[in-house]
């Protein structure tokens, strides 16, 4: 008796281990099937990416493309003109008639003395010195850097009403001790144009305004300063033909072009 339970036990150990082989070895199966689904799934991914790059490159130079959108300039060709004319003035008025390059070229140490007039009408003996490089050492010399923006009466005016720092003798130029002194800009924030007008067939008033906020400068007001600045059309295009010395210093100290209105 005790055989045959023997014998029956291991019967059933001997199946239970053949379904054990029989399972792992379809485990197996499914296994290296399903691996090989997953190998020949990124295969045919990989094969796709191939033939991705070119659009995305195109995709890449087109969005490049529409970034660049230059900033429009919209002035007219006598806008410009008209702004690079004062930007040039504002340059000689700054440099030449108030004397703020000019005063680098001095030698202090080389003076001689002549006679002048106070604003009472008195005479007195006033020193200067003498320029002694830079590229205006005569009076011609700085008529000349005026002569592309300004008119001959306008060239005049200069040397007429505003003069008091230059003297020519005997071929050297000279100027006075207070040359490159002046101050200005306090206050203002912009001087501007406002407006135009053609007054002659070949004349243009410039409006322009000096304007300063007052809260930018500690003031209960506003400073606001209007004046004109007279340009003639020439065969060379616009030149200063008016501009007295108040509208001199506002240009020579604050213009700016961007706050133009035409």
């Amino acid at each position: 008796m005790r055989k045959i339970i023997v014998l029956q036990i291991c019967a059933v150990m001997l199946l239970m281990s053949g379904c054990s082989s029989a399972a792992l070895q379809q485990t197996s199966e499914i296994t290296s099937t399903s691996n090989s689904d997953v190998i020949d799934t990124t295969k045919d991914l990989q094969s796709d990416e191939k033939n991705a790059p070119s659009v995305v490159a195109e995709d890449t130079e087109t969005t490049e493309t529409t970034l660049i959108s230059p900033k429009e300039d919209n002035r007219t060709e006598e806008e410009k003109q008209i702004q690079n004319l004062l930007q040039e003035s504002h340059k000689i008025f700054f440099d030449y008639v108030l004397g703020k390059e000019m005063q680098n070229h001095v030698d202090w140490n080389k003076s001689i003395t002549i006679t002048s007039t106070n604003y009472l009408g008195e005479s007195y003996d006033m020193p200067i010195y003498e320029i002694i490089d830079g590229d205006v050492l005569s009076i011609a010399d700085m008529q000349d850097k005026m002569k592309p923006f300004f008119t001959d009466k306008m060239i005049d005016y200069v040397f007429e009403e505003c003069n008091y720092y230059y003297y020519e003798e005997n071929g050297k130029l000279y100027v006075s001790d207070g040359i490159g002194s002046e101050g200005g800009g306090v206050g203002v924030d912009t001087v501007h144009i406002t407006s135009t007008e053609m007054t002659g067939e070949d004349t243009l008033v410039l409006y322009m305004t000096e304007y300063g906020a007052g809260e930018n400068w500690d003031l209960d007001y506003d400073l606001v300063d209007n004046f004109t600045v007279t340009l003639k059309k020439t065969d060379d295009g616009f030149k200063i033909d008016e501009c007295d010395y108040v509208a001199i210093g506002s240009l020579a100290w604050c213009y700016v072009p961007e706050d133009d209105i035409f």
